[in-house]
């Protein structure tokens, strides 16, 4: 979570009154944030750090925070931010030919600022803040903000040679570099060396320049000195570079929102528009960053559902949501609708769950009544697989976990499903998703070579099935699998009796067992209430005449639910076995 500096006189401007440190601390805890400390800086000044999400980049500079607080203290409506195309030369030609390392430009402008020197530090502030968290220290979006009144519009974007860029840099005052030189230069550099790797084996260095010629910027290194920020800059020209377009708009509309309470008229954003040259004499003009509202509609009951909150009306969401610069109002087909306006510094709403979340805020978390749910306990399905579990335990099997993910050639027909196939596999030879767990512990058997026999293993995992009736076309299906090794005896007769021992255990009873009963006079258990038997088959990978399924009776029918047998020798061969190996498997 990032923590912002902010002293406590521009905080106290931005918020038009003083306050404790006792009432700052509580109107940030019930609007959802923590005062986590006060520090003085080397000035004597007071200096609160404020614990905010990440996802709210508008909460990075102390006049997005103020706006958000006033608005939430129903002290401010909720910003209008008004888009403005008043000027035929406020745009960005783009020659994309050499701009591999960083593809994509926006920008904007704000005009009639009159900055103070706390404002102007906010300013410089809240681009690092920025630059260090959603720009990823600029390796996804760079910043750039230049006084208009030194430059001359239209803008170009374009890459050139290294040899071919030289200006003098933000940190000089009257030395020019080469751009190859100046990287050199900054890789000593406290702060800047950190972004040289970002352009230094690039053939071509992207520019920001005028219609002069004059070099704006160097992203993501550095601004040029000729269009510096100052105190007394009145017009800005923000350029924002970047690799990920829907980040780099984030990042110029989330600026231009916070200091567009400066500009004259408040609010007030001149667009840039960006136009690409295709090399051919003309333009491909594409969608532009966009400084008007969005919107969205929310079902109240959802909110209701969501938040907890059962006696929410239609209105009441309005009022709370208006509360959280969220303007609602209710929409005429519906009263269980409402319509919400985003505005542009609300980039972290992106679902209707992102809503609930502000309208607990506004309603406050403390005032949601409190209900007691039942406990979370295991399901019937996992208490069953835990029993087998102590069960094959009890039995002297060793559980073993094998990946999901394993190669087609080791299915050897054991199962008739077709499996489901991964596309563009990162690990050469896994290609499906298995259908059987029976190969799986064939390959534990193979790593588990140098312990002393008899071996005993099983898993309880599940496989996918392909299913046309699932939402995915797969669903995941339960086995039990189970396999012993020795080299003695091939142990058909011990992993038959592990067979029965995991029948019983849920519920059922062979033939020959209920024969038994009747021949003794017993009674049946009672637990045992289903009856399965055994059918000799035939599958690829067990031996003729040492291969059975396992059926159960349902509805006067036959069901498969397993298959038990010795492994066949060529099997055996392809796993690098070298004993005889019986195993089964089992539909749970």
């Amino acid at each position: 979570m990032p923590t912002i500096s902010v002293t406590q006189q521009h905080l106290f401007t931005c918020l038009k009154r003083n306050y404790s440190n006792e009432e700052l601390d509580k109107l940030l805890f019930d609007f959802g944030l923590e005062l986590d400390g006060i520090e003085s800086n080397e000035e004597g000044e007071l200096v609160y750090k404020i614990d905010v999400p990440s996802n709210r980049h508008d909460f990075q500079s102390a006049e997005g925070l103020a706006q958000a607080l006033l608005v939430f203290q129903q002290k401010l409506n909720t910003p209008k931010f008004q888009s403005i195309s008043d000027r035929d030369d406020y745009y960005i030609t783009v020659e994309p030919q050499n701009l591999n390392v960083r593809p994509y430009i926006f920008g904007a402008i704000l005009k009639g600022i009159k900055f103070t020197p706390e404002s102007f530090a906010s300013f410089i502030n809240f681009q690092e803040k920025l630059h260090h968290n959603i720009c990823r220290n600029r390796s996804i979006v760079a910043i750039g903000t230049h006084d208009l009144d030194t430059i001359k519009p239209p803008f170009t974007y374009t890459g050139k040679l290294p040899n071919d860029i030289e200006f003098i840099p933000l940190t000089e005052t009257n030395k020019s570099f080469r751009a190859d030189k100046l990287l050199e230069h900054y890789t000593s550099h406290k702060q800047l060396k950190a972004y040289v790797p970002l352009l230094k084996n690039s053939k071509y260095y992207p520019i920001v320049k005028d219609s002069n010629d004059v070099i704006c910027s160097l992203p993501p290194i550095i601004n040029s000195y000729h269009s510096r920020i100052t105190l007394g800059t009145q017009n800005i020209f923000i350029d924002v570079t970047c690799v990920d377009k829907q980040k780099g708009k984030i990042v110029l509309q989330q600026l231009v929102a916070a200091f567009s309470i400066y500009t004259n008229p408040k609010y007030q954003i001149h667009t840039v528009q960006t136009k690409i040259s295709d090399g051919k004499g003309g333009y491909i003009v594409p969608k532009q960053c966009n400084f008007a509202d969005t919107y969205m509609t929310v079902s109240i009951d959802y909110l209701k559902m969501v938040s907890g909150i059962n006696n929410l009306k239609a209105s009441d969401c309005c009022k709370l949501l208006n509360r959280m610069m969220l303007s609602a109002t209710t929409t005429s087909d519906s009263d269980n609708i409402i319509l919400i306006n985003i505005p542009i510094n609300r980039s972290d709403i992106h679902s209707c769950c992102d809503v609930a979340e502000d309208l607990c805020i506004a309603y406050g978390y403390n005032n949601i009544c409190k209900k007691k749910y039942p406990s979370g306990k295991s399901s019937p399905q996992s208490i069953s697989k835990n029993e087998l579990r102590k069960l094959m335990s009890l039995c002297q099997y060793k559980e073993v976990m094998m990946p999901i993910l394993t190669a087609q050639k080791f299915e050897f027909g054991i199962s008739n499903t077709s499996p489901v196939t991964l596309l563009n596999s990162n690990v050469q030879g896994i290609d499906i998703a298995r259908t059987t767990l029976i190969p799986g512990l064939l390959k534990a058997l193979n790593s588990a070579k140098r312990f002393p026999l008899p071996l005993r293993i099983f898993e309880i995992g599940d496989i996918c099935l392909k299913n046309d009736a699932s939402d995915v076309g797969v669903v995941n299906a339960t086995r039990l699998a189970a396999a012993v090794t020795d080299s003695q005896t091939a142990g058909f007769e011990e992993i038959h009796g592990v067979l029965e021992c995991a029948m019983n255990a849920m519920g059922f009873a062979s033939r020959y067992q209920l024969d038994e009963f009747k021949m003794h006079n017993k009674l049946v258990p009672l637990s045992l209430t289903k009856v399965f038997d055994l059918k000799e088959t035939s599958i690829p990978c067990f031996l003729d005449k040492r291969c059975v399924k396992v059926v159960k009776f349902e509805d006067g029918g036959e069901v498969e639910i397993g298959v038990m047998g010795v492994v066949h020798p060529n099997v055996l061969k392809e796993f690098d076995l070298t004993t005889p190996v019986s195993l089964l498997e089992i539909v749970l």
